[in-house]
């Protein structure tokens, strides 16, 4: 018997202010033209851990090791950075805004959700954490050039330092 599975990661919820700053990061690009798969603001996080594909009896396993561990952990101290694309400004596939850590140990947290999610049996990937929210991804051969010059054109976004303190699971 086949047991159901659903994609899944762990996240850092972003404050409702943060989400409309982000949202208005979208902006220029869609003013300019850019086609491409927009990120909702309700969906903006910050990604510590993708899981791939879990099961649904993961869920309470991973519920109940997370809050004990993350109790160890002091919330993290954020700020919006600058935007950026992957793989990189010239060849945008992702567009994002980075961010900074203010105060807190992203490194830390990153590394004992992904021992934890490990321990459970779930493979996770090993990469080190680049902490950004995704604001689009481009569909193939739509507007690159034009994503390029809103991005040399970009200030970073004009917001307050925030706090997140809770982990989620998408």
């Amino acid at each position: 018997m086949s047991e159901s599975t659903f994609r899944a990661f762990l996240g850092l919820p972003l404050p409702e202010s943060i989400r409309t700053t982000l949202a208005h990061c979208q902006v220029p690009f869609r003013e300019a033209g850019v086609r491409a798969s927009w990120v909702p603001p309700e969906n903006f996080h910050l990604t510590l851990s993708f899981l791939g594909n879990i099961s649904h009896d993961h869920v309470a396993a991973l519920d109940e090791v997370l809050s004990v561990s993350l109790m160890t952990h002091d919330a993290l101290h954020l700020q919006l950075g600058t935007l950026g694309a992957f793989p990189s400004a010239k060849r945008p596939a992702v567009v994002w805004t980075g961010i900074d850590v203010v105060h807190g140990d992203a490194v830390a947290l990153h590394k004992e959700i992904s021992d934890v999610v490990a321990g459970l049996g779930i493979s996770v990937e090993r990469r080190a954490i680049q902490p950004h929210v995704t604001l689009f991804r481009m569909r193939r051969g739509h507007g690159a050039g034009t994503v390029t010059r809103c991005l040399e054109a970009a200030a970073p976004p004009d917001s307050d330092a925030f706090w997140v303190d809770n982990v989620a699971l998408w």
